[in-house]
Order: C-alpha cells, then structure tokens, then sequence
C-alpha cells in the first residue's frame, strides 16, 4: 500500500488508519501478523523492517543487523523473523526481542529456537545403531541359532587295512617282499540336530550375549538422554536468564560444548552433523 496500513473491527465494512508515527512512511510492501501473547504486527517498509507499539500508537524501527533498508517480504515460525531485501534474506530472533522487552513466550515458542536440532528420540535411535547394540540384532542371533538345526551335519570316514599291504612270502621265496592288496572302507553319514531348533547350546550363548547387550544399551541411553536435555536447559538458561559476569557465560558456553562432544562421540558425529545440516536449510 502506498497509503499505509488500515484496520477494520466490523469485519471490512469500515476502516480506520493505523498510525504512521515511526514509519518514515506511508508505503507499506508487506504486513504479517505474528501470534505472539499478545500478537505483534511487522511491517516491510522501504525504510526497513518495523514494529507497531499498539499501546504508544507508534511504529518502532528494527535495524539491528539489518544492513539495509529496503525490506520487501516478512515470513516468521514461532521464534524467528525473515526479512526478504534487496540484499539478500536475513533473520530476527524473536525469542530475544520478547526478552529484551520483559514478555516471556510460552514453552513452545522458546524450545522452537532448536527445531534445527536433532530430536532426542533421533539421537538415542543413532547412538544405538552406532554402538550396534540394537534389538533387531538380538532377534537375528535367534532366528540364525534356529535355522541351523535344518542344516545337516556330514560325517565321512575311510578305513585301511595294512595288515596284508606289504608282507614276506611264507611260501617258496620266504625272502621276497610281497604286494597285497589295499582294503579300504568309506563310510558317509547325515544327520540334523532336531532339537536344536527349540533350544541349544547357541541359544544359551544368545542369551547371555543379549543380557550384556541390553545392560550396554540402557547404558548408552542413559548417557544420551542426561546429556541432551543437560545441553538444552544450559541452552535455554543463556536465554533465559543469561550470566551477568563472563567468567560464568564462558563455563556455560564450554559446558554446552563438552556436551555436544559426549553427544558426537555416542553418535560417531552424527549429532552435531545434523545440527550444520538442518541449519543450512
């Protein structure tokens, strides 16, 4: 609109004009209403992005960052804001901006900053099949232990007589080395271990293998789970409530990073891969 921004509380069968105290202008390229508690109106304005202060019937510029003014198109999710310009695409935190102001968002909007975050059931599901200690390995072990009682076992066995092979003549010439003949015997079996099939010794090693993997597993998930939501409360504090003195800031930051390592190590990298992944996106 070239003539600013209207609002109607009929439904569109009157119009009232919305104050221009702010703007610098009465050309308005887009508006979004962002539903925040209470919901906030955004304005892209060739002078840049900015905020209507219903109660102080006012705009207020948003420029931090923003090194540009001509701003042409507003998208949001729960805790961001998107500025489309002439240079490019740019990006508000909006859980920052409702801080700064002393308006807390709800849980929701506050835990959607890490939607770019891997969840914790993707985590636990990657740090088993990295340690390879999933259930569907166990079930396969079983099935392997069962199937080889159909196999069945073949014994072959040979059987000389060299008693007569070579021998004296005890007749005429009792000197001469006589040839005899070789006597051999071949023998071959087929059986299957039946019982194998309902249980066998395989079975027992099976089992005591699952144990061990399952005691490894709840171990492994047990790592996962404290160090995720440790790294996500640490991550909400600094928003939240953020430390006054660096040395404190600095513990919390290094904390974080301790954390996302033990994560990496549990996931073979995956977890913080993911991370850069969805954050390109």
């Amino acid at each position: 609109s070239l003539n600013g921004a209207y609002t109607s509380a009929d439904g569109g069968v009157t119009w009232q004009p919305l104050t221009q105290l702010g703007l610098g202008t009465a050309s308005i390229r887009h508006l979004i209403l962002h539903h925040h508690s209470p919901s906030v109106l955004y304005a892209a304005t060739p002078n840049g992005v900015a905020r209507l202060l219903p109660e102080e019937q006012r705009w207020e510029a948003l420029y931090a960052g923003l090194p540009t003014k001509a701003a042409r198109f507003l998208a949001a999710t729960d805790s961001r804001l998107f500025a489309a310009t002439d240079q490019g695409l740019y990006m508000l935190d909006l859980t920052m901006e409702q801080l700064a102001q002393g308006n807390w968002p709800g849980a929701k909007a506050l835990l959607g900053d890490f939607v770019h975050e891997p969840s914790i059931g993707a985590v636990q599901e990657n740090a088993i099949h990295y340690a390879e200690v999933q259930p569907e390995k166990i079930a396969a072990w079983r099935k392997q232990a069962r199937m080889s009682a159909l196999i069945p076992k073949f014994t072959v066995t040979g059987d000389t007589n060299l008693t007569d092979f070579r021998h004296w003549d005890s007749g005429a010439n009792p000197d001469a080395l006589q040839k005899g003949e070789r006597d051999i015997d071949w023998s071959t079996n087929v059986t299957w271990e039946l019982g194998d099939f309902i249980y066998s010794d395989d079975q027992t090693n099976i089992d005591v293998r699952s144990k061990l993997m399952v005691e490894l597993r709840d171990s492994i998930l047990d790592d996962v789970t404290r160090s995720y939501f440790e790294r996500r409360r640490l991550q909400v504090e600094l928003i939240t409530d953020p430390p006054t003195e660096p040395k404190a800031q600095l513990a919390k930051e290094l904390r974080i990073q301790e954390l996302t390592a033990i994560l990496d190590g549990l996931t073979g990298g995956w977890f913080s891969s993911e991370i850069e992944r969805n954050g390109r996106r």
